[in-house]
């Protein structure tokens, strides 16, 4: 959530212009990152997100770009990448535990997804971090 305000502060100071005045996109980005952050554990869908928005995925998809530079489906595989690493950083916690937490349908699923995110399996990622430590 924090993110998108120095975004958006970035953004206008490169333009040399005044921090943008809050309007409804930032508070509907606003609300999209903090929904995100509560329910990506969950709620994988962009349907989902754009529900609780009460705006079509479409509009959503429009303003995330906009203000982000990604997609929404980009913006939820980022966090989940983000917690799934967190996740990985504890030896206690098995892979499939992970991804049961994270709601994928199996273990499969989500190291295919883990490896297209990050170019290595859940395990390589874990044996990295044992010879970095």
């Amino acid at each position: 959530m924090l993110e998108v305000g120095q975004i958006m502060l970035e953004r206008s100071r490169t333009d040399n212009q005044l921090p943008p005045v809050v309007c409804k996109r930032d508070w509907v980005m606003m609300d999209f990152m903090k929904l995100v952050w509560q329910h990506v554990a969950v709620e994988h869908q962009i349907d989902f997100y754009a529900d609780k928005l009460c705006i079509s995925t479409k509009h959503l998809s429009r303003l995330v770009k906009e203000v982000l530079g990604k997609t929404p489906h980009e913006v939820i595989c980022d966090e989940l990448i983000k917690r799934a690493t967190e996740r990985l950083d504890d030896e206690n916690i098995s892979v499939s535990q992970i991804a049961e937490e994270l709601h994928f349908s199996d273990q499969a699923a989500f190291c295919k997804f883990f490896k297209k995110h990050y170019a290595v399996s859940p395990m390589e990622y874990r044996r990295k971090l044992r010879m970095e430590h």
